[in-house]
This record gives structure tokens, sequence and C-alpha cells, in this order.
């Protein structure tokens, strides 16, 4: 930014090769270069295993700011609509570093571009292996399913999954069991991830988000007036617990409810 005015690069992708670190560089140097710009101030997230974080940092300039993901979101939407005062924003998200150390996904604030203040947020669930829960649904499945009805979940969890995932289920009990390798989320999407999975929709994540578009394309066009009740979710101490769901979600499966109104039950909630 320089005067008022936003100079825009093309998509970069992920930073996660050497061939994208390298096309970033080298499109920031262009940029600067086109527009006689020089870096005053650099932006960037403040998780602390993103790499692009790290490479903003060794780039010179006079301040360096760290934002948080899902502020970041907020303050877009303020600034997009052009409303300077304070608000009350609804993030939803997949993954983003919060406050508090913990991966953010499900968040109600309040606040402004500058400030905000966590007012409601979902409950935290365990990701057992982390990323590997992100590509993989069917382990978050497995956490909700145990953070819902205990033993009881994991049991379901292995008549779901063992037959396809016999190797990994094991290891992923162990971690949800020890809570070792699975750091917390409030993610919204990775609780349509646990959903997909349960129904049989998907359990793995060949591209962002398939889950979730999966899961939407259950409902067919016409279908929103015979939509039955929406699941049950609660509100306490400014958490919101959804995990309520997921005993309901078993007992339609047992009395082998149509697929498209388990879907719809959820995704109406």
């Amino acid at each position: 930014m320089k005067g008022g005015e936003a100079y825009l690069s093309q998509h970069l992708g992920e930073m996660d090769t050497v061939e994208a670190e390298t096309a970033y560089l080298e499109s920031l140097n262009r940029y600067l270069g086109s527009f006689n710009l020089k870096v005053k101030v650099v932006a960037y997230d403040m998780h602390p295993q993103y790499h692009i974080s790290s490479l903003s940092k060794e780039i010179a300039a006079e301040q360096y700011y760290g934002i948080y993901h899902h502020h970041a979101h907020f303050a877009s939407c303020l600034a997009e609509n052009g409303h300077n005062g304070r608000a009350i924003g609804v993030i939803l998200g997949g993954t983003g570093y919060g406050t508090d150390g913990a991966i953010w996904g499900f968040e109600i604030f309040s606040g402004d571009c500058l400030h905000f203040t966590r007012e409601l947020s979902q409950k935290y669930t365990p990701l057992p292996g982390g990323e590997a829960a992100v590509q993989w649904p069917w382990r978050m499945a497995l956490s909700y399913l145990r953070q819902a009805m205990g033993e009881e979940g994991l049991s379901m969890g292995r008549e779901l999954f063992e037959r396809h995932f016999a190797q990994e289920l094991p290891l992923v009990i162990r971690q949800l069991e020890s809570g070792s390798q699975s750091p917390l989320t409030s993610s919204c999407g990775r609780r349509f991830d646990a959903v997909a999975a349960i129904l049989g929709i998907c359990y793995g994540n060949t591209y962002e988000g398939r889950a979730a578009v999966e899961l939407s394309e259950i409902l067919r066009p016409g279908d929103a007036s015979l939509l039955p009740d929406p699941y049950p979710f609660r509100i306490t101490e400014k958490q919101i617990d959804f995990y309520p769901i997921f005993p309901e979600l078993k007992s339609d499966i047992k009395s082998g409810k149509d697929r498209t109104l388990q879907c719809g039950a959820f995704m109406t909630q």
C-alpha cells in the first residue's frame, strides 16, 4: 500500500515449497521496483509454524505487525463495507492461530479493525495428528465421537473406519487418549469434516474444503421444505457446544434414516 492505494499481486498459493518461496520474493521485488515502493511495514500471520510468517520477518522493514487470522477476516469485512466503528462478527473457517495458542475456526467477535474481543466460540475438540486430521476427516470424526460419547463413541468409530484404516486407527485412538500430537481446535470446518466422514461421504480431503463441499451437495434443490428439525446444541460459559449432535447422528444412522435428512438436520443447525 502507498498513498491510499493498494497494489495486489497475482495469486501465489501455498508457501510450502522452494519454488513458491522464490515466486513470492520475485513478485515482491517486481512490485517494489515497478511502483517505486519502499517497505516500511510488514504484516504477517501470528501462526508460529507458517513458513510465510518466518519469511516475512526477513524482509527489511521499519515495523512488523503480527495479525491473528480470524481478526483479519473480521477487519476485512469491516473495511469492505466501509465500517469504521465497532461491530459484531461471526467468523467461520478452517484453521487460524488464536490468542491462546489453540486453532480457532468458529468465533464470534466484538471490536473494530484494530482490536477484538472473543465473545463466543465453538467448544474445543482435539485435532489428532495436527495437520493429518485436516487431510483425513475420519480422524476428526473419531475425535468428535470420543468427546461426545466416550468409549461408546470410539466403538462407533471402529465400526465405521476400521475396515478402511485398520493400521492408523489404533494410533489415532492413542493420540486422543493421551493428548499427544492433538492440539485443540474450535474449527467449524473440522466439524463439517467429522460429519461428512461419519456419513461415509468423504474420508480424505484431496482439495481444501472437499468434505464440506460434498456434504452440502447431498442436499438436492427443493429439499429445504422437507428438512427435519436441526440437531441440538447448547451454549454454556461462552462456548457453543455441538457435541449433542453426535448421539443424535448415531441414532439416525442405526434407524436407517435417509442420509439427506441427516445432512439437512446438520446443515440447518
